[in-house]
């Protein structure tokens, strides 16, 4: 067997190994050596009268009052330990329970013993320590071995030679207070394969994993210590063993030779044209587990972890190499289950998220390891901070910010908040629903309340915190940019599509204070919102993981500058393209890599190489790691960080980013701006900027500012200021609604832009949620206000007119939103227009109740997520709730729960001619001037497109987002993607065609992974319906040559239809656009 030295030590080491075709030198600690069986049964060891069965020195042991006592006294002070020896022979694997009772001085319980003096009951091994003081109860000790092994809050691990690394993961103080001083205690000890338990009273003491080849005992004796030193008294009671079947692990550093199963081969991943992508290795799931996070690690390594498992340390083979000479070790520290990890200098900071849950505990947080000594070992680290979360919604990664100084932490939507020391985010975060939300009906995320996802900072030691943003669902990784902005790629609930509700999974730029407006259930925020921020781009369905800018790779500079996102279910690496656009970005997506089955996880480029590595695995899937280099003709070098290279245009973008910055300090407890300054930006057009004025305005004290916001003339300044006062305002005085509304009722409707008059319509829903409740007239007068503006011609509008409106029960609501509800073409809309009128529909007319709940039963081909159909039912019932006896017996028959044809009916058309491309394109170069909005948005939905596509905010989110299509393709581009839509497919929706063993074949897009099996969604317009496929069932897997969009769509349009059509997907959705001729 090699003794394998710390990769960090010497990248000579590695380079020698390099060329050496080894095996994967791996530590082959099953996850069955972590667990405790609940094999046999507890047999007693204490007969409750004599000691038969033990035998030790009759002048210290006795039996009192039916418990085993040994007590010492000042007269007759023991020489040395003695012990009482159980007499039923050598016990391996075990777990054996006791109470025990102290008075004075110190004891102990040996296990895997040895018995050294059979005259003088002299015992030596592993010891469970116990005594009357506050250090040691609880440690783990080697009697007349090596001493202290681990001490009370400690996590402990040994490696052969014996390096030791320890971890606190508790603190002894806290835990020595949950021990009762002279009373009875429980002690558990669990001694499995090399990893030792120690509990008093349920908890757990201190854990050690002792795998030294020249100490380690698998099994011994046990025994029970009377200690020299003071007088003492200690007893015990019902003694409990029970065996275990053996887990003795294997070897460490034992060459494997495993070939079956591997991770996806190289010619199953489709890469941009000059990259290449090889195998570097193939993870044995047994021994290595499935790896979900890596950071780069000294010496030109990385350090990879298993989602459930040990943290790995990995020499790459060398470019082009035999993948068999990648050396793969076993880090020797005692925690893992990293959902992030961090190098840094002589630190591995590790997020774990779930971590000692084999020890009857959850513990998740960020610890902190270190090489205290600089020989090449990680020896001693401590929990810096304890977070509350676990699992895949957890706490995620950690990095380095920008300075070196500090580092950040994101954390999913179960994660509840810490106490932060600080907070750029105003800690007044709220549900702000207008309208009862709805859980989700399958029951994911419920009771779980604001803020949701959050990111925040601390420092290298762990000792302040600060909150930086919330109002996410569940970003698993962060990155900063080169100008020290801060990315996260937030996660959407797929459940949720085919929902009005539902929010793709989104590049979000996280600046201070930021509030993305994740809620539970049918409550997440609408992206125009003011009090949140948008998204940078939204990519569509998936499962965002680990992300990575570009920076440092070997690659044309177009690809060092993107930001690389991995998407774990659909099996993409995305390079998204920054575009400054004022304080803030736009991006454009690129696939980068594609592969099935392809689970990434996480991605980075190295420092010390310029080389891309990307993980594959998560939910016990076959793992992987992989390398990406670039083999193309295009230069790699980047001159972007010469002198001089800024240009004039960047350097105006960098004040208004330097200047939000300012404004973001203001929100925090650094040096704030006045408060003057801030409300100068309030009004400003770039809406980060106003975001950030708004908090520095909320930092200051209310009474500064209420008088202020309250005589706001500047529509843009009041909307703004009238949500900060209601964030902040007084919830008792029902004076001060009445005197926000008459502010905001000042403003003129036509002054504002659509953002703008979404923004009041948010103001006055954020004065009736948060503030006292006015009096009817107060109301109704709002109500009349708003109800003369519905219905409005942009449908976002139309849906927070129907939800104020709604909330402040106006006469007109039903009748209104009926009439938008008959003519709304995509079932998100229907959706959107049934959940608000759910709880004011008992004060409709019957006619009106009829034809609402006749509504339901025609939504037989609504189709989307998983929790859909079960949100529609329960819209329903909260509708029909609401209803008296009376009503309910008026319209038993509309109620009874029939579910028929489609709820958007298209009436048959007749084929009309055979478009070609060029007649797409002959339309578009004669100029679509003069188009009907109207109907070009109606027939987005006839030729279906609406069912997968969205425009603006309108339609499905299955297939690509067609809102900025015009700038983004020409006129032919755009005419074969409708006329011939299998040309060109674009592989991140490219099907695939799994050929099965039994001669099934399956076709679509592989949307999730389970250990051995692949969930394929068959129908995109249906993503909640999967065909399970076994990776063992697969005779063969191979790309869809054809497109999931159907041929044909556009033939039944007459001309004159189609360019309305075409007019509508050029605009954007806009109806304000030149191309229509009402503008």
């Amino acid at each position: 067997m090699r003794n394998l030295k710390p990769v960090w030590r010497s990248r000579l080491s590695m380079n020698v190994q390099q060329g050496i075709r080894l095996a994967v030198m791996a530590l082959l600690l099953t996850r069955a050596g972590w667990a405790s069986g609940d094999e046999g049964t507890f047999e007693s060891l204490f007969n409750g009268q004599d000691l038969t069965g033990w035998q030790g020195d009759p002048e210290i042991w006795t039996v009192q009052d039916g418990v085993i006592t040994a007590r010492t006294t000042a007269d007759n002070p023991l020489t040395s330990n003695t012990f009482l020896v159980w007499q039923g022979g050598s016990v391996g694997d075990f777990e054996l329970e006791l109470d025990y009772r102290i008075v004075g001085g110190n004891s102990g319980i040996q296990y895997r013993s040895r018995l050294i003096d059979s005259e003088k009951w002299i015992v030596g091994g592993y010891q469970a320590d116990i005594e009357s003081g506050d250090t040691y109860s609880g440690i783990l000790y080697e009697e007349r071995g090596r001493g202290i092994l681990a001490r009370r809050g400690q996590l402990v691990e040994f490696d052969p030679q014996g390096k030791k690394c320890a971890v606190t993961f508790a603190s002894s103080a806290d835990l020595q207070a949950k021990i009762s001083k002279e009373d009875w205690n429980h002690f558990k000890i669990q001694a499995h394969g090399d990893t030792l338990r120690h509990y008093i009273n349920g908890n757990l003491t201190c854990r050690t994993r002792d795998a030294e080849t020249e100490h380690r005992v698998g099994s011994g004796i046990l025994a029970l210590q009377a200690h020299v030193g003071p007088p003492m008294t200690v007893q015990f009671r019902d003694i409990q063993l029970k065996r275990l079947p053996s887990s003795e692990p294997a070897e460490t550093g034992v060459e494997i030779k495993e070939k079956t199963p591997v991770s996806t081969p190289v010619d199953a991943i489709t890469v941009l044209p000059g990259f290449q992508v090889e195998m570097v290795h193939s993870v044995p799931a047994e021994t290595q587990g499935s790896w979900v996070s890596m950071t780069p690690g000294p010496g030109g390594s990385l350090i990879t972890a298993d989602q459930y498992g040990d943290l790995y340390r990995v020499l790459p083979s060398a470019a082009g190499a035999d993948p068999d000479s990648t050396i793969v070790q076993r880090l020797n520290v005692p925690i893992g289950r990293a959902h992030g990890m961090l190098w840094n200098e002589d630190s591995l900071y590790v997020m774990a998220s779930g971590e000692l849950q084999q020890e009857g505990m959850s513990l998740s947080g960020l610890f902190r390891i270190r090489d205290t000594d600089g020989d090449g070992h990680l020896d001693t680290g401590r929990l810096l901070k304890k977070i509350n979360g676990g699992g895949e919604h957890g706490p995620h990664a950690v990095v380095l910010g920008p300075g070196g100084n500090d580092i950040y932490v994101v954390a999913g939507n179960h994660t509840r908040p810490i106490e932060f020391d600080a907070s750029l985010v105003p800690r007044v975060w709220d549900e702000d629903q207008l309208l009862p939300r709805m859980w989700d009906a399958s029951g994911h995320a419920v009771g779980i309340m604001a803020p949701g996802g959050w990111i925040c900072r601390t420092d290298l030691e762990g000792k302040s915190w600060e909150l930086v943003s919330i109002g996410y669902r569940n970003p698993y990784d962060i990155a900063f940019d080169k100008h020290g902005e801060l990315f996260t790629y937030d996660s959407d609930m797929e459940w949720d599509i085919g929902a009005p509700w539902y929010r793709p999974t989104r590049l979000c730029h996280v600046t201070g204070g930021s509030e993305f407006g994740w809620r539970s259930g049918t409550g997440k925020w609408p992206s125009g919102y003011t009090d949140s921020l948008p998204a940078v781009v939204d990519i569509g369905p998936g499962c965002p993981t680990g992300i990575t800018f570009g920076y440092g790779a070997r690659f044309p500079v177009k690809y060092q500058n993107a930001l690389f996102l991995c998407d774990w279910s659909f099996g993409k690496l995305y390079a998204v393209h920054l575009s400054p656009a004022g304080a803030s970005y736009t991006g454009e997506v690129e696939d980068f890599i594609t592969g099935v089955p392809l689970p990434l996880t996480d991605v980075l480029i190295h420092p010390d190489d310029g080389t891309m590595y990307f993980t594959i695995g998560g939910r016990e899937t076959q793992s992987g790691l992989y390398r990406v280099r670039y083999e193309g003709k295009e230069s790699v070098v980047n001159h972007s960080g010469n002198a001089g290279s800024v240009s004039k245009k960047e350097q105006a973008r960098q004040k208004i980013v330097d200047l939000r910055r300012r404004l973001e300090q203001g929100t925090g407890s650094q040096v704030p701006v006045s408060l003057d300054e801030a409300w100068s930006y309030l009004g400003h057009t770039d809406r980060h900027l106003r975001y950030a004025a708004r908090l520095a305005v909320e930092s200051n004290p209310i009474s500064a500012w209420q008088a202020r916001a309250l005589s706001e003339s500047n529509p843009v300044v009041a909307v703004e200021a009238g949500i900060a006062l209601a964030r902040h305002g007084d919830r008792e005085d029902p004076q001060l609604t009445r005197d926000l509304y008459s502010n905001l009722a000042t403003i003129e409707w036509s002054e504002l832009s659509k953002i703008g008059r979404i923004g009041l319509l948010r103001a006055y829903g954020l004065a009736s949620i948060r503030l006292a409740a006015v009096d009817d007239a107060t109301r109704l007068a709002v109500a009349q206000r708003f109800e003369v503006r519905f219905p409005d011609s942009e449908t976002e509008l139309n849906q927070e007119l129907c939800r104020l409106l709604a909330y402040l029960e106006a006469p007109q609501v039903v009748e209104k939103t009926l009439r938008l509800l008959r003519g709304a073409l995509s079932q998100e809309e229907q959706i959107h227009y049934a959940l608000c009128l759910r709880n004011v529909i008992a004060g409709a007319t019957p006619d009106q109740q009829r034809e609402y709940f006749r509504w339901f039963r025609n939504t037989g081909d609504i189709r989307g997520g998983y929790s859909l159909r079960k949100f529609i039912e329960n819209i329903k019932q909260e509708a029909v709730d609401q209803l008296d006896d009376e009503q309910k017996n008026l319209l038993a028959e509309v109620l009874e729960p029939v579910v028929e044809q489609d709820a958007i009916e298209q009436a048959p058309r007749e084929v009309v001619k055979d478009y070609s491309v060029s007649d797409v394109v002959g339309l578009v170069n004669n100029g679509l001037d003069g188009r009907n909005f109207e109907r070009g948005r109606q027939l987005f939905a006839t030729a279906q497109c609406v069912k997968c596509h969205r425009v603006g905010n309108q339609g499905g989110a299955t297939g690509p987002d067609l809102t900025t299509v015009s700038r983004r393709f020409s006129a032919r581009d755009l005419a074969e993607a409708m006329v011939n839509p299998s040309k060109v497919i674009s592989d991140r929706y490219r099907a695939t065609i799994f050929q099965l063993d039994d001669g099934r074949m399956v076709t679509g897009r592989v949307a999730n992974l389970s250990g051995d099996t692949i969930m394929v969604v068959t129908d995109m317009a249906a993503p909640g319906d999967m065909t399970n496929v076994k990776r063992s069932e697969i005779e063969f897997m191979q790309t869809s040559k054809v497109s999931v969009m159907p041929e044909g769509l556009l033939d039944f349009l007459e001309e004159g239809e189609l360019a309305d059509l075409l007019a509508f997907l050029q605009s954007g959705g806009d109806p304000q656009n030149k191309v229509f001729a009402s503008n």
